[in-house]
């Protein structure tokens, strides 16, 4: 009889455990289904949070009047999209799990007298390479989500630079050294085309205002302007450790698009891609390179 009243009870117990409806369990004073999980603030794709700083400098000059040298200097942080958001976050408290797992199973691998770093090392590779898709394996999904690498965030992996098979005294890189690797990067490579028109338009109007402020100061603006268009397609500006010649680079760097209407624009995608001697193709241009 004992037994029976136990079990009556024990199953009472469990319907009123496992029904949300408050009137049955009084105890319960919410659903479970109504208790909502973590949210984090997704942004659209390719949003961005940007700060600039500008300084504004007027030129010595007596004309034109009113010319002033402004410095824009935009440091741009990329905002988490839906994508970013839902795999950093998912894996972001698995990071220390993971690594404590990892120098674990290499100190048992150690304890075979093997190499235990360079085994879990090779691991983590070919985990991104030689597993099944996801779905396939259930062995697979496991190893793959114990041996997958935790995402870095693209904001500091920003200025990383390839490191593999270097010794440990040559990791670490001054900023100079850091800008003469990375100092072939193509400005415009990840523009769509719209944005490049946009940009072509801009440097069109830009350069005709050179050519006039030049001529003030005595130069033949046009040949200087085409001339430094043709340094800079020739890579010849190319110093990144001076401030000056990375505006300068950045000026005049035109980016390939549609050819422009008027052949007086026209000369400007001809000198950017001129193969010849700029000094020669521009002799009545002096200006000093070594900015």
């Amino acid at each position: 009889m004992k037994a029976f009243l136990i079990f009556i009870l024990l199953t009472t117990i469990l319907e009123c455990g496992c029904t949300n409806s408050t009137d049955i369990c009084p105890n319960v004073k919410t659903s479970l289904g109504s208790i909502r999980k973590r949210r984090h603030l997704t942004f659209p794709d390719g949003s961005t949070v940007v700060l600039t700083i500008s300084l504004v400098k007027a030129f010595l000059t007596h004309a034109p009047a009113g010319w002033n040298l402004a410095i824009e200097i935009d440091v741009i942080y990329p905002l988490p999209d839906a994508k970013f958001t839902n795999a950093h976050f998912r894996r972001k408290l698995h990071h220390r799990q993971k690594r404590e797992f990892w120098e674990r199973l290499q100190n048992a691998i150690d304890s075979h007298s093997l190499n235990g770093r360079a085994c879990v090392i090779r691991i983590i590779c070919e985990a991104k390479s030689h597993l099944a898709p996801p779905g396939k394996s259930l062995v697979h999904d496991l190893l793959r989500a114990i041996f997958t690498k935790p995402l870095v965030n693209p904001a500091f992996a920003k200025r990383s630079i390839n490191t593999n098979g270097e010794p440990e005294d040559e990791k670490t890189i001054s900023n100079k050294k850091l800008h003469e690797k990375r100092k072939n990067i193509q400005i415009f490579d990840s523009l769509n085309r719209d944005e490049i028109e946009f940009h072509r338009e801009g440097r069109k109007s830009l350069y005709g205002k050179l050519e006039l402020y030049m001529q003030t100061l005595g130069w033949r603006g046009r040949e200087c302007v085409l001339r430094l268009l043709c340094e800079t397609g020739k890579g010849v500006i190319q110093k990144q450790s001076s401030f000056l010649g990375e505006i300068i680079k950045a000026t005049f760097t035109l980016p390939e698009g549609q050819e422009f209407e008027d052949d007086i624009h026209k000369e400007y995608d001809t000198a950017h891609r001129s193969k010849g001697d700029c000094v020669y193709l521009y002799p009545r241009c002096e200006y000093n390179r070594d900015l």
